[in-house]
């Protein structure tokens, strides 16, 4: 399994790796993530168990994963944010909160872009397939981060894409936050820290 470094700055790591597609390296589970894979009926849920606990392995990273909220806990000093894709696992690794999401640019967002863009966001973002899987890709990453954030048009409004620089800037609530990206193959990844 390939993991890949894609960002690195003072406050997060961002790891990217392809989903495995098979069981090949089941072995390197540890026992209580190997009983709890063995639950696991569908094997979509499987293999991205098994990649984000393979591309913490690979990346050097140690501990168990736990759930508080249905966000991530990471067990250590370090924060922890997942998403998968049909594709890849990417995992976002901070002292500080966090949040990343990773997407699959395609038709399927302009469908529903409707409901979670403002009137300004579809100007800004149109039919363009990366503008609107960017914008969702930044939404989801904020959710993440603040789940309190639960209405994507109301609670959250994209006010600008640096796409030169691979920024977003986003009001989320009354606060004005800016929230990273990166375009690779078909997918965009998106990540926020507190």
């Amino acid at each position: 399994m390939k993991t890949e470094l894609v960002y690195q700055d003072d406050k997060i790591q961002i790891f990217i790796a392809s989903l495995p597609t098979n069981e090949e390296n089941i072995s390197l589970l540890n026992p209580d993530d190997l009983t709890a894979y063995k639950k696991i009926s569908s094997q979509s849920r499987k293999m991205e168990f098994l990649g984000v606990r393979l591309l913490l392995h690979h990346a050097g990273i140690q501990g168990k994963i736990s759930y508080q909220n249905k966000k991530p806990i990471l067990s250590g000093d370090l924060n922890l944010s997942i998403s998968h894709n049909k594709t890849h696992v990417a995992v976002g690794l901070s002292k500080i909160a966090c949040g990343i999401d990773i997407e699959h640019i395609g038709a399927r967002v302009l469908r529903i872009q409707s409901r979670f863009l403002t009137d300004f966001e579809m100007q800004l973002a149109g039919s363009d397939l990366v503008r609107n899987s960017l914008m969702w890709s930044a939404k989801e990453a904020a959710y993440k981060l603040d789940n309190s954030l639960i209405d994507f048009k109301q609670d959250m409004e994209i006010l600008e894409l640096d796409e030169d620089k691979q920024i977003v800037k986003m009001r989320c609530s009354q606060n004005e936050r800016i929230l990273h990206f990166r375009i690779f193959n078909d997918n965009v990844i998106c990540w926020i820290t507190a």
